[in-house]
């Protein structure tokens, strides 16, 4: 008969601190995690006996990793030096994938595909980021391409035109001015003129019917505000000390990245975490008090993520450029003789492995529930708030017509008593 070591700790929502004991839900541990309800299922596939060793020792824990401290090829500490050394026959939840613990231990069959994602706390528009909100429909570069081509165009049709007039232009009608280059008073007469004159109104069209479908979107539904979005950014805020890593999961294959791997990027984080070191939190509880503040970031897997963000409805998950996806399974010490009997029970309850991931979505979905009320309820009106831009335009344009008025009439009256004199 097959018996297994499976060494196994907190790790939420795999493994919850109840579940340290037992595989199966009980009265008093109705939900031991989701690595040891599916376990409990796989080794009952397998006719297999058990026995769970909990690690509660929290240096140990800290353990967890793959470490080139000493400047040579990377090895296994704390419990997965244990594994390696046979004191446990497996880890009693799954692990990302890298080739630093597969060239150690043996995977079991990939569960499900992994991405990376950031946790971290929402950020929130200022008041003058939402004024400007209006404004920032198509980024400040696509502006600047939108206006340079228009103001191309309308100096080509101003060339095209008088080259057949001597008569000087005059954009006194501007309104009408693009019809009036097919014909009209500014009707262009030569062929190069004519298709300037197409291609100007095709693109005011274009970029008009995009601005008002780009604006009504962006004033209904605002982007989130995002710390960072790709790798350099991240490696820059990092480098400044204006974001600081946070993890549970100091054993995470992106961590094992960040200390081993010969890639660029990967090289500059480490360096600037060298400059700003990780911070390592013994529990998961203690982390999330920690992400309730600004300037912390939690890098984990998307299937994590999905389940610690159910309930923390302060947390936003950031997806950035540039990183890779990965897969996770559990990890078997090398040559393991049961790896090939678990993987044949594993791939045989897939369908029983999504099961307990959806049973575990619901038992912690206060956030979701209502993000589903809300697209239930529909959108909200638009709000003054997200029409200070507008306001605020209305304003300026106020002051700066009062001003004028203001001058006009000083000049006036200056001008009259001139005069008299």
């Amino acid at each position: 008969m097959v018996h297994l070591n499976i060494a196994t700790m907190v790790f939420v929502p795999m493994v919850f601190k109840c579940g340290l004991n037992t595989l199966e839900p009980t009265k008093d541990c109705p939900h031991p995690g989701i690595s040891h309800e599916l376990l409990s299922f796989l080794l009952e596939s397998m006719g297999a006996t058990h026995r769970l060793i909990p690690i509660r020792n929290k240096t140990a824990t800290k353990g967890f990793r793959l470490s080139s401290d000493n400047g040579t090829d990377p090895f296994p500490v704390g419990v997965l030096k244990d594994l390696q050394d046979g004191k446990y026959d497996m880890i009693g939840f799954e692990y990302e994938f890298s080739l630093l613990k597969a060239n150690h231990f043996n995977y079991s069959y990939p569960m499900q595909q992994s991405s990376l994602v950031f946790l971290m706390k929402k950020s929130k528009f200022s008041f003058f980021s939402r004024m400007l909100l209006v404004y920032k429909v198509f980024h400040w570069k696509v502006y600047m391409v939108i206006i340079g081509t228009l103001a191309a165009m309308v100096l080509g049709l101003i060339a095209a035109r008088n080259l057949l007039s001597e008569r000087p232009f005059n954009a006194s009608d501007m309104e009408a001015f693009i019809a009036q280059n097919l014909s009209g008073m500014y009707e262009q007469k030569v062929c190069s003129g004519k298709t300037l004159a197409v291609l100007f109104g095709l693109l005011t069209i274009l970029i008009t019917g995009l601005y008002q479908g780009c604006l009504l979107t962006q004033l209904l539904m605002p982007p989130v505000a995002h710390s960072f979005r790709d790798f350099d950014e991240l490696i820059e805020r990092v480098a400044s000390k204006e974001l600081t890593l946070v993890t549970d999961e100091e054993e995470h294959s992106f961590f094992e990245a960040i200390r081993a791997s010969p890639v660029g990027d990967y090289q500059r984080l480490n360096n600037a975490v060298k400059m700003n070191p990780v911070k390592v939190f013994p529990d998961t509880a203690s982390l999330l008090e920690q992400l309730k503040e600004d300037g912390y970031v939690f890098p984990c897997g998307a299937h994590r993520a999905k389940h610690l963000i159910q309930n923390e409805c302060y947390l936003q998950k950031v997806v950035a450029d540039g990183f890779e996806n990965t897969w996770f399974g559990f990890l078997f010490t090398k040559n393991s003789p049961y790896i090939s009997r678990f993987n044949e029970a594993l791939i045989a309850a897939q369908t029983y492995a999504h099961y307990v991931e959806e049973k575990y979505e619901k038992l912690s979905d206060k956030c979701t529930r209502e993000e589903k009320r809300a697209v239930k309820v529909g959108i909200d009106p638009l709000s003054l708030l997200s029409l200070t831009g507008l306001f605020a335009l209305l304003l300026v344009g106020t002051i700066t017509g009062s001003a004028c008025f203001l001058y006009e009439l000083i000049s006036r009256q200056w001008r009259r008593s001139y005069v008299v004199l």
